[in-house]
């Protein structure tokens, strides 16, 4: 409840609440169900989780790309410019492109048992689709801080995708998705958040090599 009356205030920093968009991604890393839960239960406006959470982290992603220049005597100047451009262009995209596939094909894999009787509510939730792009991309990144960061890249960092795909699957209850959709909808996390920025990151690197 405090955090719902803390972050509806209208004087909330972005500092504050940035504190509190990655205490519930550690609490996902941590405990998913858990998470998922409170995260379900903060309710924070969508505005607030794009305006002072996911897009911050998104340039914040996008400038530690310039920390290699301390570290890397390969790194340039130009070179970590393109990088920050790729990171943030493909972080940007994916969560649209991410929109509009939970748009189009989410409401397939709803659980009707959870709905109510009313034919026109079994339309997926497109604020709750946001909320759960947003905090699997804010995840992915924190990766990509710590790896920009990190002069030596610690080979723990490379399963970082793969513990976000199971956020993902973990994430059904959340989605409110019948018990024998959570495999399709785990796919359509992936193909929809995961493969595109990762697709656009080397379509990018391979274009402007």
């Amino acid at each position: 409840m405090y955090d719902i009356l803390y972050l509806r205030q209208n004087n909330c920093s972005t500092a504050l609440f940035m504190l509190r968009f990655l205490k519930y991604m550690l609490q996902l890393v941590l405990s998913p169900v858990n998470g998922w839960e409170d995260i379900a239960k903060s309710n924070i406006p969508l505005n607030r989780l794009l305006s002072k959470g996911l897009y911050p982290l998104m340039i914040a992603a996008s400038l530690t790309t310039f920390c290699s220049l301390f570290y890397s005597v390969d790194a340039t100047f130009v070179s970590c410019l393109q990088s920050a451009v790729i990171i943030f262009i493909s972080f940007f995209v994916t969560y649209f492109f991410a929109n509009i596939i939970f748009t189009t094909f989410g409401s397939n894999f709803l659980n009707p048992a959870n709905e109510p009787d009313d034919s026109s509510s079994y339309h997926l939730d497109s604020n709750r689709a946001s909320t759960f792009i947003i905090y699997n991309l804010g995840i992915l990144e924190v990766l990509a801080i710590m790896t920009n960061l990190l002069p030596v890249k610690h080979s723990l960092l490379q399963f970082f995708p793969f513990l976000v795909a199971l956020l993902m699957w973990k994430g059904a209850d959340f989605m409110n998705v019948a018990p024998n959709r959570v495999g399709h909808f785990t796919f359509l996390s992936v193909f929809s958040i995961l493969v595109p920025i990762y697709l656009l990151q080397y379509f990018f690197s391979m274009l402007l090599s």
